[in-house]
């Protein structure tokens, strides 16, 4: 794994473990998507916003491939 990508993984898990994930963004245009996590044990309306993008300026959409447990 490359530095960068070990270091953009530890930002992502640092800013999202224990979070749930409740709910999906799509704004008006429909030309990008999210999702909506937050920590259900916190107790108060701490909703973080992520947006799945294709590349830090946000040019549009990208993927998430997901692997289901074995």
């Amino acid at each position: 794994m490359s530095t960068d990508c070990k270091y953009m993984a530890e930002q992502i898990v640092g800013l999202l473990i224990d979070k749930t994930i409740v709910g999906i963004v799509l704004p008006e245009d429909e030309e990008s998507f999210g999702f909506i996590a937050v920590d259900l044990d916190s107790g108060k309306d701490d909703r973080t916003i992520v947006w799945v993008d294709q590349d830090a300026e946000g040019n549009g959409p990208g993927w998430l491939n997901i692997e289901p447990p074995k």
